[in-house]
């Protein structure tokens, strides 16, 4: 069985960003129709933004300054890479640990 190709979005920056990519998703879409896409977002306005776009399949939401304030760094590392490597082993099919 075949698996789908897993396409990552990396959006990291404001909401005003991540509006102007939106027509390169779309044409990521048109391009590979088959392909999963994830967007990976820093900001809850971004993250509403593009759960409603029907050109990406599913959101990742990593509030990277809420979690600081909370300190629950026992859940989600303060490392920048920790989320990026969590990502990378999630669309490699291997199972995380966190």
């Amino acid at each position: 069985m075949a698996t789908r190709e897993k396409i990552l979005i990396l959006a990291l920056p404001g909401i005003g960003d991540a509006l102007l990519a939106t027509p390169m998703i779309e044409r990521l879409r048109a391009a590979k129709p088959g392909a999963e896409i994830h967007a990976f977002v820093m900001f809850s306005s971004t993250r509403e933004m593009y759960e409603a776009d029907p050109n990406i399949d599913r959101v990742h939401h990593y509030d990277f300054f809420e979690r600081v304030e909370t300190g629950r760094a026992e859940v989600y590392p303060q490392s920048p890479e920790a989320p990026l490597r969590y990502f990378h082993q999630y669309l490699s099919a291997k199972p995380p640990r966190i």
